[in-house]
């Protein structure tokens, strides 16, 4: 479900949000701060189940999934705006500016080949939700082929499974389990993003978060580029029985490690 936060009430005080009756026990994801420099975005898996429901509040920009009552007290830490409405969240999810596409990707891929494929082959959009996995624009090894994009950033946060990427710049590698990559599109930038299935005995599961963010006009056609987070240098937060993991931004005195390097400004801009 979604919840949307009312702008016009002061939050330094604000209760945070009851989700726990409502989620899955094992599972959350949570906070996010809303900017390019501060964006916080912490998740936490607790076992291999992961959140199938999901809050964000805009005014705050905290992004909260399936807080269960012990994790529920850290987002006190970013002071949660009061609840306005709770409504459907959908495929993908609803978001407010600068964010441009939040979507969470849950696939039970089955035991690979030796070339790493699926068992069945792709119809070149295959997003049905009723299936235990989907190829999405995949043809035998799920994921998305080269594609392009321009004037965004995208954070793909891993949790589970693993990422191949490849792009116009002559990068390649892998990478998931916990780690995060940040890529600044700007001035345009073809890759793919492909999910091989290693395991050859035993499935080979994906559960991801990818969140397209918007540049400002000044950094539209800055040079790509892109960082990599990996997961063992990943600040957590920890409370008992929980984990959460800071990938960007800040929740209490963790700290999340920095994001590409913007580019510089020109001489009749403003500073970033």
């Amino acid at each position: 479900r979604q919840l949307v936060s009312d702008p016009t009430r002061p939050h330094a005080h604000a209760r945070p949000a009851r989700l726990g009756q409502a989620v899955p026990p094992l599972s959350t994801i949570a906070p996010f701060r809303a900017s390019r420099s501060g964006l916080a975005l912490a998740g936490s898996v607790l076992a291999s189940h992961l959140l199938r429901l999901q809050a964000f509040v805009p005014h705050t920009g905290t992004f909260a999934a399936g807080l269960p009552p012990k994790v529920r007290a850290l987002s006190t830490l970013n002071m949660v705006n009061p609840i306005k409405k709770i409504g459907p969240l959908g495929f993908p999810f609803e978001t407010p500016d600068p964010f441009l596409f939040c979507v969470y990707h849950a696939d039970d891929y089955p035991a690979g080949d030796e070339k790493m494929q699926a068992p069945r082959k792709g119809n070149g959009a295959d997003f049905d939700w009723s299936k235990p996995y989907r190829m999405y624009h995949g043809e035998r090894v799920p994921g998305f082929p080269q594609h392009p994009h321009r004037g965004f950033e995208t954070l793909t946060a891993t949790t589970e499974g693993l990422v191949d990427h490849t792009d116009s710049q002559g990068n390649a590698g892998r990478y998931g389990n916990g780690d995060l990559q940040w890529m600044t599109a700007g001035a345009g930038i073809v890759h793919g993003e492909m999910f091989p299935l290693i395991n050859q005995d035993r499935p080979n599961p994906l559960r991801l978060f990818q969140i397209w963010m918007n540049l400002p006009a000044r950094s539209k056609f800055a040079d790509p580029t892109f960082v990599m987070h990996w997961n063992e240098k990943v600040p957590r937060v920890s409370a008992p029985g929980s984990e959460v993991r800071v990938f960007a931004g800040n929740l209490g005195d963790a700290q999340g490690l920095p994001p590409p390097p913007p580019a510089p400004p020109g001489p009749s801009q403003a500073p970033r």
